[in-house]
């Protein structure tokens, strides 16, 4: 996220969806873990909703920036973020942030190749949100970390993808 302090590989292990919560990029023992793709989803942006977990660090680090996004403006003026898969640099515009839980409805969406599952996940984000309307698009990023209230509270930050460039 330009601007900011996020800028992390991100690992995918489907066999162990949660292997790098508690491990650095190199397998090592960190209490910061490294970001991590959801397990159900595919390492590819079209028809996906990329969900990625990130820890929210006392110290500022990790996904401790994605709180901002609950703050008036911030949107505004951080809402372009790219992630890097196979090569190819996926540019994201940021459509809706959110204070929920766990048990929030956006989760369960990963896969929304199929068009039915691909309505379910935006009326449910639409719900969840509030927002006006959720842009039609080829595939979606959530950043999903811990509020500051810690347990089950979750800050989620959904964007479209907007366009892609090989690197």
């Amino acid at each position: 996220i330009p601007d900011t302090s996020v800028d992390y590989p991100v690992v995918w292990t489907p066999e162990k969806p949660e292997h790098y919560l508690r491990r650095d990029f190199y397998g090592n023992s960190a209490s910061g873990g490294t970001p991590f793709l959801d397990g159900r989803n595919q390492a590819q942006a079209k028809g996906q909703n990329l969900i990625l977990y990130g820890h929210n660090m006392l110290d500022g680090s990790m996904f401790k920036p994605v709180l901002q996004y609950l703050t008036p403006n911030f949107q505004v003026t951080h809402e372009d973020i790219y992630l890097e898969l196979d090569g190819i640099q996926y540019h994201y515009q940021v459509i809706a942030a959110l204070e929920t839980s766990t048990r929030s409805p956006v989760y369960p969406y990963t896969d929304l190749s199929d068009s039915t599952e691909m309505e379910d996940f935006r009326a449910a984000l639409l719900e969840e949100t509030g927002v006006g309307a959720i842009p039609q698009a080829e595939g979606y990023l959530t950043l999903s970390t811990c509020n500051n209230q810690g347990g089950n509270s979750r800050v989620l930050v959904v964007a479209v993808l907007v366009g892609k460039q090989e690197i």
